[in-house]
């Protein structure tokens, strides 16, 4: 006669951590300068913000506090986009009256390069060597690679993650949108408000509500784990 054992195995979690979920904040904090900010990118290690109208930009941890910052000066007052590329920041500038434009700067502010693309749209993100900027690809040196018909007009910050660009769009939502145009996945932006920068950390996805100017972690479902954080204990268990 063959028996079958029978394991039951309890999982102790702390108290008060909670399994979070596609679209849940992890966490979240007061911009680092109260408004004005709408390029947001993610270095490996901290958070950047670039600002519109100010030119200031500034480099925080995951708290918001700040850890240095640098300002390039009152020529570059229409910052919409912000991303890195692994050694350099890339901003946009959309001033209302004139072409987009994007420039790589040094992490301390200097010029390193720069192009412009006409009106393909003022967010940026950074896929591995190309630059996004809206629904369009280019070369760091300014060539136009490809570019797809976007399901909504992509004005918001850019992120990257999985193949797929995350941004701001209609009622309130981001938007996972593929590179054929495809929604593939969407959420309401924490506390009602507008997107505006974004970026992806290699686990959370980050965004600026543009209404009441606070900072959001959150969850997208990416399997993993991320010291000192609670918020992916799901995905160990699945």
């Amino acid at each position: 006669m063959v028996k079958t054992l029978k394991i039951a195995v309890i999982l102790s979690l702390p108290a008060g951590v909670a399994y979070a979920a596609f679209g849940d904040v992890v966490s979240s904090f007061p911009h680092p300068r109260g408004t004005g900010t709408a390029g947001l990118c993610w270095d490996g290690a901290y958070l950047w913000f670039a600002g519109q109208p100010s030119s200031v930009f500034l480099r925080t941890n995951t708290t918001g506090s700040i850890v240095s910052s640098f300002n390039i000066g009152g020529t570059y007052t229409f910052i919409k986009g912000l991303t890195f590329d692994g050694a350099y920041l890339w901003n946009s500038d959309a001033h209302p009256t004139q072409s987009i434009y994007y420039y790589q700067l040094t992490t301390t502010g200097s010029l390193v390069n720069w192009f412009g693309t006409g009106s393909f749209g003022p967010g940026v993100t950074w896929e591995s060597p190309y630059l996004w900027c809206g629904p369009a690809k280019f070369t760091t040196a300014g060539s136009f690679v490809g570019s797809f018909k976007a399901p909504f007009r992509l004005a918001t910050d850019l992120g990257w993650y999985g193949h797929k660009l995350w941004v701001g769009g209609p009622g309130n939502r981001m938007y996972n949108v593929t590179t054929t145009g495809s929604v593939v996945a969407s959420f309401p932006v924490p506390d009602g408000g507008e997107a505006a920068g974004t970026t992806f950390d290699g686990q959370y996805l980050w965004l600026i509500n543009d209404t009441n100017n606070w900072v959001y972690q959150v969850d997208i479902d990416v399997v993993g784990t991320n010291p000192g954080s609670f918020g992916k204990i799901k995905g160990l268990y699945r």
